[in-house]
C-alpha cells in the first residue's frame, strides 16, 4: 500500500485525510482482516431515496394520458 501511496503522490496533488468512509455517494467498509474494501450505494436504494426520485423524474418528465 505505501509503494502505491507514493506512486499516486507523485502524479497527483494528494492529502491523506484517514480511512474512507463515503467516497463519491458510495459507502466504503473496510474490513482488514479479511483483506475486503467493500463499495455501495445503498444511500440511493432507502424507501425515502426512491420517493424523491420518483418525483424528481416525474416533475420533470410529465406524461399525458391518451385522453389529454
Amino acid at each position: 500500500m505505501a509503494r502505491i501511496k507514493s506512486q499516486l503522490e507523485a502524479r497527483f496533488k494528494m492529502v491523506d485525510a484517514g480511512p474512507a468512509s463515503w467516497v463519491v455517494g458510495m459507502r466504503v467498509t473496510n474490513d482488514p482482516v479479511k483483506g475486503h474494501v467493500t463499495l455501495d450505494q445503498s444511500q440511493y436504494t432507502s424507501p425515502r431515496s426512491l420517493r424523491s426520485l420518483a418525483w424528481w423524474v416525474a416533475s420533470r418528465h410529465p406524461h399525458r394520458s391518451p385522453r389529454d
